[in-house]
Parts: C-alpha cells; sequence; structure tokens
C-alpha cells in the first residue's frame, strides 16, 4: 500500500474506510424500496408483510380479475411501475 495507513493485516486503507462511512451517511434506505404487484399464485397476506417492511404491495385480486391469464398481468405492471413478484 505505498506507506498509506491501513488496518493491520487488511489492504483496505484508512482512507476507503472513511469514504465508506460517509458514503453510508449519504444512503437513503427509501430508494431501495420496491413497487410490487404481488401475483395470484401467492397468499395476499404477502401484502401487509411487505408493506411493513417500507415497500408498497398490491396484491391481483385487489387489483384485476382472478381468472386472467399470466400475461395480462405482466403487461399491467410495467406501465403503473410495479415489479411482479
Amino acid at each position: 500500500m505505498a506507506g498509506k495507513p491501513c488496518i493491520r493485516g487488511m489492504r483496505v486503507t484508512v482512507g476507503l474506510i472513511a469514504f465508506a462511512a460517509r458514503l453510508a451517511q449519504r444512503h437513503d434506505p427509501r430508494r431501495e424500496l420496491m413497487r410490487l404487484l404481488i401475483d395470484m399464485n401467492l397468499i395476499p397476506r404477502w401484502v401487509p408483510f411487505l408493506r411493513n417492511a417500507g415497500h408498497e404491495a398490491v396484491h391481483w385480486s385487489s387489483v384485476g380479475s382472478i381468472s386472467v391469464k399470466d400475461g395480462h398481468i405482466c403487461d399491467y405492471a410495467p406501465p403503473t411501475w410495479l415489479c411482479n413478484f
């Protein structure tokens, strides 16, 4: 490491750790949350579980017909910014 201070036995410099700490302070966990469309093959009880974790979740049975084909569900999700789950 050419004279740069580092943690003993590791090749991680103190400067890199300080940079990571500053980056973590600016980290906004809300940006990592997802908008999820729960498919019919999963029970609706997933919705409150995912919402409690901070995600936006909706079960297909509350949005559309339960007898619709998978292709329609897949077509519905992208324009509404939902990810199929």
